[in-house]
């Protein structure tokens, strides 16, 4: 199946060769905003592994009974992510495959909605002003030095801008137009690891929303910065959906015990079945929903799920932590690779 892609119109000073600003539609600034809503460890997987295909994740899938059984006194019908185990009704295997419903109406942003980026990454409105404002901030004289072009993201385009958004100041140029006193390593207890294991599990924007204000901004935050500019119901559906996004909670039964942020962690999913008509025949076909408006049924999920109890490790047991955060079992014998020269150095 052919990748989708989202168009991107890109003004180009060729003169200073970078990005001006960039045109986009809802469905792009619908993928921005869902950076921040990413837990820190699906982040650091994606970009190590997107040029793997053989690493990318597949979806999770849903299955409910062939039989579409339910409960006698609600009608509810169960669910499972496995397609090896029996209804709970009948003998048949719970393998009918449902996907979640694509409505094709986004979700974060009003669909008809257009905004300006610039190469940091700050999101607003599309209008003229906003478009003259940001060739003024950038010193635009010379309209002749323009160039428009409309680029075509992937996800390949889409990881970059994720990885570069961290590390540079012009992620969007980077993209288009780019293709010491030291700590040697830390004796710790797993509390430590613990902590350090539970920062993968915390979503991007809720770590934003932690940071002081005395370290050096990153284009990241400029797009959690634009999120909170942007007015409910003009711009954003919500105001369930603009805190999601600038204050994302935990999968649930992600949040450790002796965590030390403000943390709060997201209770299950209320999932429903939604039934619509087919349109090559007279059969109904089915698909998940998290919008209640549109059930046909109530959703019983029986999927198997882990309960973090304490923390990620077994203790107690010590462990050693590098400079570049690389953590391993404390083993004595490793020490005696490490050379007196590179010790006394560091």
């Amino acid at each position: 199946m052919a990748e989708t892609k989202i168009p991107l119109k890109v003004v180009i000073d060729r003169q200073k060769k970078k990005v001006v600003f960039a045109e986009a539609s809802s469905d792009f600034a619908d993928i921005l905003f869902s950076f921040l809503t990413l837990p820190m460890g699906t982040i650091v997987r994606r970009i190590a592994n997107h040029s793997d295909p053989s690493h990318q994740k597949k979806p999770i899938q849903y299955f409910i009974c062939e039989s579409l059984c339910f409960q006698n006194f609600n009608y509810n019908t169960y669910l499972n992510t496995c397609s090896t185990v029996k209804c709970p009704v009948c003998p048949k295997l719970m393998r009918k495959a449902i996907d979640f419903d694509a409505n094709g109406e986004g979700v974060f942003v009003v669909k008809t909605s257009s905004f300006v980026i610039s190469d940091d990454l700050h999101v607003i409105p599309n209008n003229p002003t906003s478009t003259l404002g940001m060739l003024e901030s950038c010193g635009i004289n010379d309209f002749a030095a323009l160039e428009e072009n409309t680029m075509k993201l992937g996800s390949n385009e889409i990881l970059h801008l994720l990885d570069s958004s961290f590390v540079s100041k012009t992620p969007l140029s980077d993209i288009f137009l780019k293709s010491t006193s030291k700590i040697l390593l830390a004796h710790s207890s797993e509390d430590f690891v613990n902590f350090l294991f539970s920062l993968l599990t915390v979503p991007l924007g809720k770590l934003i929303s932690l940071l002081t204000k005395d370290h050096g901004s990153l284009s990241i935050e400029n797009i959690h910065h634009s999120v909170s500019e942007l007015n409910v119901g003009e711009y954003l559906k919500s105001q369930l959906l603009k805190d999601m996004i600038l204050h994302p909670k935990l999968l649930p039964n992600y949040l450790c015990s002796n965590h030390i942020f403000p943390l709060e962690e997201n209770p299950k999913p209320t999932k429903f079945l939604k039934r619509t008509s087919s349109t090559s025949g007279g059969l109904y076909e089915y698909s998940l929903t998290l919008d209640s408006t549109h059930a046909y049924r109530n959703l019983i999920d029986q999927s198997p799920y882990l309960r973090l109890k304490g923390g990620f490790v077994r203790g107690p047991t010590n462990f050693m932590v590098t400079d570049e955060l690389v953590v391993t079992p404390f083993i004595f014998d490793v020490l005696l690779h490490v050379s007196p020269q590179t010790e006394s150095a560091s």
